[in-house]
């Protein structure tokens, strides 16, 4: 059955003007422009959670704008403990002295990252908890305390721009549509998850459930506590928070990652329970979001917002339609019965279009089509 309810957008599956490498983000930023740099050329940028699927491409997308800007940016990323591949990756890709990582084993224990942020000019912040523990005294305060964590220090190093790797789960639940009567949820900058709070507190909640939603409460939490921190402290730097929703598209290091990504390759493995864990919702491509975040650390014209990287709607009917074109070869599922789609009305999405735009020259998304194109590169 196709897909019930789908928003009237002009990008719909469109790809970018100008194509992009399955294997280097340098074509889409050779358009680069910058109006007003938050940080020097040569500023040292701290990512945390460098390793993960996502995190590993923010430090990619820096490290390309040496390549195709000139720039002179070092990154050093956090890991939890020592990760060769990765620091063999980026060396392998940029040469000596550009990346470099430090080993912060807990991000939780108070003075986590007083040696990591030694020098640092920026913070991209995205390591959380993903144990999906249903522990909500302890994943959601922890999340807290790791968020204080940095900000604090971040403060103390006086650092000029700092940017938080949020969540849609922090802002709602996908809001399925009903065939012939969709329900359309509106999502803007002041909207927050306060039902995932209750329900991770919750003795009510059923145990299935628990662990995703006390996950999307920490989400929630993180950033609320970043926010006031950052209001009634006044650091010495700027912060935005970037809200991004299901991240799909290039593995850089298959042996090693996979995350979200692998809802969709482990189908070549025969397991197809990713349509049970994901319900249809917003898709991003991780390229995209990872330039999200890039632009709203050095553009200096982006100060205290909140941008929500929603790139459009999918449905596993439609997943499974493009795996057929890309893969005809490949053993399927049937399509899930009476599947619809987020109806959500993401008030401020066509802001986070206009960054890639304007930031980065890319006329629009990329397609649903082209991202998991890119995410499934390896697979025969």
């Amino acid at each position: 059955m196709i897909c019930s309810v789908r928003r009237s957008r002009s990008t719909r599956l469109k790809k970018p003007s100008v194509p992009l490498s399955l294997h280097s983000p340098s074509s889409i930023l050779s358009l680069f422009v910058i109006t007003m740099s938050a940080l020097p050329d040569s500023a040292l940028i701290l990512v945390s959670g460098a390793n993960g699927y996502f995190g590993s491409h923010i430090v990619d997308v820096l490290l390309a704008l040496n390549v195709s800007k000139g720039k002179k940016y070092r990154v050093r990323g956090t890991v939890r403990e020592n990760k060769p591949w990765l620091n063999q990756y980026f060396e392998n890709k940029y040469g000596p002295g550009m990346f470099e990582t430090v080993v912060v084993p807990d991000i939780r224990v108070d003075g986590a990252f007083d040696t990591a942020l030694n020098g640092v000019d920026g913070v991209i912040h995205v390591a959380g908890e993903m144990s999906m523990a249903a522990d909500p005294e302890g994943v959601i305060g922890g999340t807290k305390k790791a968020t204080v964590n940095i900000m604090s220090a971040a403060a103390a190093h006086n650092v000029k721009r700092f940017v938080l790797t949020s969540s849609s789960t922090a802002v709602d639940l996908p809001s399925t549509a009903i065939t012939g009567n969709a329900k359309r949820g509106r999502i803007d900058k002041n909207s927050w998850n306060d039902a995932a709070v209750t329900a991770a507190w919750s003795d009510d909640t059923p145990a299935a459930a628990r662990g995703w939603l006390t996950y999307s409460a920490a989400k929630t939490e993180g950033e609320r506590t970043a926010w006031q921190w950052f209001r009634e402290n006044k650091p010495s730097f700027g912060l935005n928070a970037v809200l991004p929703n299901c991240l799909w598209g290039r593995v850089l290091s298959p042996a090693y990652q996979g995350s979200t990504m692998s809802l969709i390759r482990d189908f070549w493995k025969g397991n197809y329970s990713g349509m049970q864990i994901l319900q249809p919702a917003y898709f991003i491509n991780v390229d995209d979001a990872a330039r999200l975040h890039v632009a709203a650390l050095l553009d200096g014209s982006i100060k205290e917002e909140r941008i929500f990287a929603y790139a459009d709607q999918f449905c596993w009917t439609e997943v499974l339609g493009i795996l057929h074109k890309l893969r005809p070869g490949l053993a399927l599922p049937d399509a899930p019965k009476c599947e619809t789609l987020d109806c959500s009305d993401i008030v401020e999405q066509p802001r986070a279009e206009a960054i890639l735009k304007s930031f980065f020259g890319q006329a629009t998304w990329t397609s649903l089509e082209q991202t998991i194109a890119e995410g499934i590169e390896d697979l025969a």
